[in-house]
This record gives C-alpha cells, sequence and structure tokens, in this order.
C-alpha cells in the first residue's frame, strides 16, 4: 500500500482515497509533527515529532504500511555552500529512526511493499534495498536514447503496482523529453523517446499498463496568463500515447480548459470534460 503526498508549511493536510489524511505541523522552528490519521474511525495511526523535516519540499514524505519516509534537510542555512545535506530516512510506528541515504538536492520513490526506493538527482539515480544498500546507480547519459543537454532534470515518476520497475523522465522546460522504465530484476533501463510528442505541462502515465496520457494545454506563469488563455476559446486536446506501440489517439477537445488527468486504474481514465461539465471517467 503507497501514500504519497504533497504538504505546505505550517499546517498541511491531503485527503487519500483510500481513507487516510497525512498533516504536517511546523512549530516555527526546527519541529515538524507528522501525523496519519484513518478518515473512517478518525484514529491515529501515526504521530511522530521530527526534526530538520524538508516540508517545502513537493514530494517530502511517504507512509507504506507502518513506515514513515521523510526527507530531511540538515545544516542548511541558506548560503550556497557545501555544509549541508539532504538525508532520506525511514521511521517506524514507534519513532525508530534510520538514515537511509544521503545526497544534496534528492527526490525519492518508495515501491508498494516497501523493498525497493529509487533515489534522484538531478542528474542520477540510485536504486536502494529497503535497508538503504546501493542495487544500482544510473546518470542520465544512460538513460535516454539521445545526446542531453545541462538543461535535462532526472524526474521520478513512479514504481509499477507490482513493484517490479520503476518509471522516470528526463525533463527539459516545458515538459518531459524521455520516459524510462528500470527492470529492478535485470537493471536494464528500457528507453522511450517521447521528444516527438511535444508534451507541455499536464501529463499522466500509467505504469502497469504502459500508457501516457497527455494534453496541448500550455504551461502558465501568472493569473494574468491564466484568465486570459481562458477567454481566448482556444482549443486544447487530450491524447493517450501506447508507449510500447508508439501510437497516438485523441481521447477529448476543450475550449481552452486543463484536463487534470488521473489514472483511476491499468484501463480507466479520470480527467475534466467540457462536454460533461466536470469529470468523466473512461475505459481504455
Amino acid at each position: 500500500m503507497q501514500f504519497v503526498f504533497t504538504f505546505i508549511f505550517m499546517i498541511g493536510a491531503e485527503l487519500l482515497s483510500d481513507g487516510y489524511e497525512v498533516t504536517l505541523e511546523n512549530d516555527g522552528r526546527d519541529n515538524t509533527l507528522i501525523e496519519v490519521i484513518d478518515t473512517g474511525n478518525g484514529d491515529s495511526i501515526l504521530s511522530l515529532d521530527i526534526t530538520f523535516v524538508y516540508s517545502a519540499h513537493y514530494h517530502s514524505c511517504e507512509y507504506h504500511d507502518g513506515y514513515l519516509f521523510v526527507i530531511r534537510r540538515i545544516d542548511y542555512d541558506g548560503y550556497p555552500d557545501e555544509n549541508w545535506s539532504d538525508q532520506l530516512w525511514r521511521y517506524s510506528q514507534e519513532g525508530t529512526g534510520v538514515e537511509l541515504f544521503s545526497h544534496k538536492g534528492l527526490d525519492f520513490r518508495v515501491s508498494g511493499d516497501n523493498s525497493h526506493i529509487a533515489v534522484v538527482s538531478r542528474d542520477s539515480l540510485w536504486v536502494l534495498g529497503s535497508e538503504g544498500g546501493i542495487l544500482g546507480t544510473f546518470e542520465t547519459e544512460q538513460l535516454s536514447s539521445f545526446r542531453i543537454g545541462l538543461d535535462v532534470v532526472l524526474q521520478p515518476l513512479e514504481w509499477s503496482s507490482n513493484g517490479l520497475s520503476f518509471w522516470g523522465s528526463l525533463l527539459q522546460v516545458p515538459g518531459p523529453v524521455n520516459l524510462f522504465r528500470l527492470d529492478i530484476n535485470s537493471m536494464n533501463p528500457v528507453i522511450y523517446d517521447i521528444s516527438c510528442l511535444e508534451i507541455l505541462d499536464e501529463y499522466a502515465l500509467q505504469a502497469d499498463s504502459r500508457m501516457l496520457t497527455y494534453s496541448d494545454y500550455p504551461a502558465m506563469h501568472c493569473s494574468d496568463e491564466l484568465l486570459e488563455y481562458q477567454a481566448s476559446g482556444d482549443t486544447c486536446h487530450l491524447f493517450l500515447y501506447y508507449l510500447d506501440e508508439g501510437r497516438t489517439e485523441l481521447l477529448a477537445i476543450s475550449s481552452a480548459r486543463e484536463f487534470k488527468p488521473v489514472w483511476i486504474s491499468p484501463d480507466t481514465l479520470e480527467f475534466e470534460d467540457d462536454t460533461a461539465g466536470g469529470r468523466i471517467r473512461i475505459s481504455i
């Protein structure tokens, strides 16, 4: 069972589809109270007070079957020096913490069964075992089918539901130009060149069925730009791309509106639909 959260400073809460809520509350200094709550009965499943949690990170925590994984930023004072580190820690229900990995600017994803952890920096990927031992290391050049530039950033995406493959992308603003699937048993990456799709900002991967949905809705940088674009009535398209076949299908059209696609299952996609006036689900 896997839970992934995005939080805000001071007090944040994320309601999860399968009945759990996680909150982060910072005391304004160095301590952060992290709590996992069963929304069905209101019981607290886990409550830990942890120092130096990197709560400003968009993906600071994950909770899996009794274990909390947290990024901690240690000895960072805001100055551009080398005397700090980002550390990935795992905490048990009882609050026992173990440092698993350390690297500046790290991001991570944990497999659903806790057996493997993918950790990335801007240009490197490490695959860890459950106790933090390094099982494999990859540089961006090994995860791309073409020569990449300095402006390409490695981005973690997700694990397959069986935990046997990890997916990530190479991001070149405004969107991904390359996807990769790393088989854990062989440690061999399968690379998908998606630069021809010209993905801008909105996309969602389905790791089990190996499908990618994306739109040509442009990235917005301010509220005025958003309002101007919505008033334009420009046509936007939602596409489905079959990664193994290299085939694209048109799924829907909107009038200058986001689709906000979310995969509900390997063959069910949910998104905003202009005609329906709200969210719909379709079977692929």
